[in-house]
């Protein structure tokens, strides 16, 4: 080799090498960096790195807003006893959100049976408790896996990025947009998710598909052991109010089980005019029904005219609405039952 070529080859390196470390540092400051600085820390029980990079109060603050909103919808805001309890139960609910985050990080998966958890947890908190494990529930983040960034947008300061996270029980893979704020060092912090109220809705349709795929061959259990023949639906006023009123709906069986029924259990459901249901209530009896026997069962379903469902069934001409009543459970005087599945069965590891 030349002098003149090992020149060459010389300033290639030199410039590899610049790129590289140019890269390496570049890569430091992305959000991309700072998200996996939070996944070590929760590996490594790092909890000061942790909430370096995750805003608590912010996320869980957003976080609750976007599960109540699921949750009521808008009458949250037209009902001003919701109203109250929401706003009295969130001053609860996201400290104890904090107090489980800390002892998580410093314990993994032994934190409930950890006794030295980093910040107490609010006198009173138990009565969020509830909230908490709702908002848990809902967003199903207990079986969803971190698979990495998919892409991020940098406008300034604030980034917002998008994950992809596969839930374990559903295989299937979802998008989380989550808002990251730069700090003074050129690092990132979680402040909150962006799209949290579309992910749940996205989410709970899909678990909703997945569970009606699940209960098919139970349907066709309870079909064959009990005949179900809707007979009327009306609205009726009641004695106690001058506002309530009350759905009625008469359904016949007919147990062809072979044995006798101690307990039914079941839906009602109304649907619009694009076949989308806009009202559902469960009914339950467990008054025998012996085998071979039928028998006329009334079912009632309070309306609130100041709920938004159940204000549209009041307001709306029932002999025009296509409606369904099916049976979920079904309970036999010698122990056995058959019951639709009401959560999804844990994944296969």
């Amino acid at each position: 080799m030349n002098d003149k070529v090992k020149k060459i080859v010389a300033v290639l390196a030199a410039l590899a090498i610049l790129t590289s470390g140019w890269y390496f540092f570049y890569w430091l400051k992305t959000p991309q960096h700072s998200i996996a600085l939070i996944a070590d820390a929760v590996r490594q029980h790092d909890l000061r790195t942790f909430e370096k990079h995750v805003d608590m109060n912010s996320l869980y603050s957003k976080a609750y807003d976007d599960v109540v909103a699921v949750t009521f919808g808008s009458d949250k805001d037209a009902n001003p006893i919701i109203v109250a309890i929401v706003k009295g139960i969130k001053g609860l609910a996201v400290p104890l959100l904090e107090s489980e985050t800390r002892s998580y990080i410093v314990k993994g998966d032994q934190a409930d049976d950890s006794e030295d958890v980093p910040e107490a947890v609010p006198a009173g908190s138990e009565n969020g408790a509830e909230i908490v494990d709702n908002l848990k529930d809902r967003t199903g983040f207990g079986d969803l896996k971190y698979e990495g960034v998919e892409s991020s947008d940098i406008n300034g300061e604030t980034a917002l990025v998008n994950l992809k996270l596969h839930d374990e029980k559903l295989t299937k893979d979802f998008i989380l947009q989550i808002k990251m704020q730069q700090l003074d060092d050129g690092l990132w912090r979680l402040q909150q998710i962006t799209n949290l109220q579309d992910f749940m809705k996205m989410r709970e349709a899909a678990v909703k598909e997945k569970l009606a795929e699940l209960n098919k061959p139970i349907a066709a259990q309870i079909a064959q052991n009990v005949a179900l023949d809707k007979k009327m639906l009306q609205i009726t006023s009641v004695h106690y109010s001058k506002i309530i009123r009350v759905l009625e709906a008469e359904l016949n069986l007919n147990n062809t089980s072979g044995k006798n029924i101690s307990y039914i259990a079941g839906m009602l459901e109304l649907y619009d005019a694009n076949g989308q249901i806009f009202y559902s209530g469960s009914f339950a009896s467990n008054a025998m029904l012996k085998n071979g026997a039928n028998k006329l069962y009334k079912f009632d379903f309070e309306l609130n005219p100041y709920v938004k469902e159940d204000a549209q069934v009041i307001n709306t001409d029932l002999s025009k609405v296509k409606w369904n009543a099916y049976l979920t459970n079904l309970a036999f005087d010698d122990g056995t039952s058959l019951d639709y599945l009401t959560a999804l069965p844990e994944s296969k590891k």
